[in-house]
């Protein structure tokens, strides 16, 4: 999505994110707010504003084990007491997808690899 929009152009990234996070190290099952700040970051997007449709449970969780998590939580949530459980990302381009990091990324790994040298030196 990123390739295609024009640089200012807007991005809404819907995604699910319903059930309990959990950080054993990480939680890469559903995606959460520091989710989409690093999708943005990887893309070359900036992260405009992220939030997540908590549910009851999901607070229920934090009141019986960290309860100072509990207001950001409500901070960053649309609505309260929803069927859905989505977080949702609005995105705006910044840089070409040519300069983002998730490209660097493929190029320095294509280059290790010599039967993709050749394709990462063209594509520099």
């Amino acid at each position: 999505m990123s390739r295609v929009l024009k640089i200012g152009g807007l991005m809404v990234h819907i995604v699910p994110s319903r059930g309990p996070e959990h950080r054993d190290p990480q939680d890469c099952w559903r995606f959460y707010r520091d989710g989409m700040i690093a999708m943005a970051k990887w893309a070359g997007l900036e992260c405009v504003e992220t939030t997540t449709d908590w549910a009851p449970e999901h607070l229920a969780h934090y009141r019986n084990g960290n309860r100072k998590k509990i207001p950001a939580l409500r901070k960053t949530m649309r609505k309260r007491n929803t069927q859905w459980g989505d977080t949702v990302g609005i995105f705006r381009k910044t840089m070409e997808t040519s300069q983002s990091q998730g490209l660097g990324y493929i190029r320095h790994f294509a280059a290790l690899h010599p039967a993709h040298k050749s394709q990462a030196i063209a594509a520099q």
